[in-house]
């Protein structure tokens, strides 16, 4: 009974152990997607953004070092699903998801919007339909513009957001309708961010975007539990809102 309950308890140790030994020697891997401003891989340097910046810091200020390579979405999700790979970033949450899937507290929000220079009335703007009442532009095959299609809104394609930008700063478009954090970002980057607003439409729920991990990888509901505690700290000593405003 003595040696049981000595190797019981060699045993419930050496659990302990293993469950919190993977932050003290290992580096965490992360899979993503370009996706800006959340995750911008550039052909030279770091894969970066709001949601690579705000994982490292919240990770670090537990003591967990990451790194983030590109792979395509659905071999992301295949390897989460298997539990080959622990997990990515700013993704949401899916019915489809949840069985092979953790999401972690709120890290950022996706939010479609009304973009428009400053100067366009926008304040009867409460309904996507309301966008009848102005001249509006979408990007070609995107989420947005197809739901546009769908309900039947005129609207002008463009091929990329950032020719939405200058269409609607430079031409005569009121609106574009796109997702806030990429416009705004797009619009630093084009130097015309003190031009243009964005206006909510209340009929579009912001998406939260979450770190995901796979519930079949080794320790992952530790791994999540971690990155909350950091993530809350990052959030009260202002370094989430730090990066949030590096990009936008």
């Amino acid at each position: 009974m003595l040696i049981r309950a000595l190797s019981l308890t060699l045993l419930t140790l050496y659990s302990t152990f293993a469950t919190v030994s993977w932050a003290d020697d290992s580096t965490l891997q992360f899979y993503v997607v370009d996706f800006p401003p959340y995750i911008i891989a550039p052909d030279e340097g770091d894969i970066h953004g709001i949601g690579v910046e705000t994982t490292q810091a919240a990770f670090a200020k537990v003591g967990i070092e990451t790194t983030f390579s590109l792979l395509p979405w659905k071999r992301i999700m295949k390897s989460m699903e298997h539990g080959s790979a622990l997990g990515t970033v700013s993704c949401s949450r899916r019915p489809e998801r949840s069985h092979y899937m953790l999401f972690s507290d709120e890290l950022t929000i996706s939010t479609r919007v009304a973009v428009s220079r400053k100067e366009i009335d926008t304040s009867g703007i409460q309904d996507l339909q309301d966008l009848r009442n102005y001249s509006v532009v979408s990007v070609e095959d995107w989420g947005m513009e197809q739901q546009l299609t769908a309900e039947a809104i005129p609207h002008e394609v463009t091929p990329t957001l950032e020719s939405g930008i200058v269409a609607i700063r430079y031409r005569n478009i009121d609106i574009l309708y796109a997702s806030a954090y990429p416009s705004l970002h797009y619009a630093k980057n084009l130097g015309v961010r003190k031009d243009i607003k964005i206006t909510p439409i209340a009929s579009e729920p912001s998406v939260p975007l979450y770190l995901c991990l796979s519930k079949q990888y080794p320790e992952s509901r530790t791994i999540l539990e971690k990155f909350n505690t950091g993530l809350r700290m990052i959030k009260q000593d202002g370094t989430y809102q730090a990066i949030r405003a590096k990009y936008l």
